[in-house]
């Protein structure tokens, strides 16, 4: 059988319990702290990746910009240069009316 606790054993149960939940309370300031420390650092994380996706989306716009007047300047110069090519075939074809032209004269027909 145990013998009945004395108030001097509960003392010191009580004693060595006050501590522990001291130690626990410095721990757990000590958590809080770190979990504040850790709070401001996500926080900056947060602002960094923000401003990355800003400057993204920023230079995609530009990427597509240059895509579109690079488009269009391509456009407008297969456009030119079918329009000189149908010019060139047009002459060809006006200088070769003539000569066939002229064979016909020359042949009688």
């Amino acid at each position: 059988m145990s013998e009945a606790a004395t108030k001097k054993d509960l003392n010191g149960l009580k004693k060595e319990l006050k501590q522990g939940i001291s130690g626990l309370n410095g721990r757990i300031d000590n958590l809080d702290k770190r979990i504040d420390k850790l709070d401001k650092r996500i926080d900056k994380l947060d602002g960094r990746i923000d401003k990355l996706e800003t400057r993204l989306e920023e230079r995609f716009d530009e990427v597509i910009r240059h895509f579109d007047v690079t488009a269009e300047n391509i456009h407008h110069d297969l456009a030119g240069a079918n329009k000189d090519e149908i010019s060139l075939i047009k002459q060809k074809q006006d200088v070769l009316e003539k000569r066939v032209a002229r064979i016909e004269q020359k042949v009688g027909v």
